[in-house]
């Protein structure tokens, strides 16, 4: 069942760029505002993360796995589709963002990084195309620290965040890593030795 969703909001997609990881300062990348009709599927679920490539191309993804696509500067409806690799359960979908590698000479955009935030706190590293997605890569990160946590992605410096709260504390910590490669494997296990910085 289709239905014609109106978004009279403005949407901001904002990338942290950092000289090191205690002074980030926002870019704005790109908004829309007065957002026109665009019939897209009923999903049950809410919006979670949503992804931006070159200020056209959206990938919104809902919590438990779904995704779709739209494109911004044609107001159209481009796919939509469960993330494969997703628990349906727990798959909060919270943080989504593009890194910088393509798997393929025929992948349209650079892998996307989608945060489960529930579940395993797993980092779904996506291959996604307008009407579908492979799951090509999972990170995890093996530490006590945190109580929960997430996972964002910096395309401009390489490297890849845990953030969340540390256990017992209710305090917040940030940890930095280097984006793994495809070529580390399908599935890569981040631990506290593999920290570049911390605060």
């Amino acid at each position: 069942m289709k239905r014609l969703l109106f978004i009279s909001l403005v949407i901001f997609e904002v990338v942290c760029h950092a000289q090191s990881i205690d002074t980030a300062s926002p870019e704005f990348i790109t908004a829309v505002g007065r957002y026109p009709q665009i019939t897209v599927p009923d999903i049950t679920c809410y919006p979670q993360g949503l992804a931006v490539w070159e200020g056209r191309y959206a990938f919104c993804f809902y919590h438990k796995g779904s995704c779709v696509v739209v494109d911004l500067l044609e107001d159209r409806y481009l796919g939509d589709y469960n993330v494969p690799c997703a628990s349906q359960d727990k798959a909060h979908s919270n943080n989504a963002g593009f890194g910088t590698e393509y798997f393929c000479g025929d992948s349209m955009f650079p892998l996307l990084y989608l945060a489960e935030c529930g579940g395993e706190n797993k980092c779904y590293v996506l291959d996604v195309y307008a009407d579908h997605a492979q799951c090509v890569q999972i990170l995890r990160h093996e530490s006590d620290t945190y109580g929960w946590f997430d996972w964002t992605v910096d395309r401009e410096t390489g490297c890849i965040y845990t953030f969340g709260t540390r256990k017992g504390t209710g305090m917040y910590v940030l940890k930095k890593f280097r984006i793994p490669g495809v070529s580390d494997g399908q599935e890569v296990v981040l631990t506290d030795n593999d920290v570049l910085a911390e605060i």
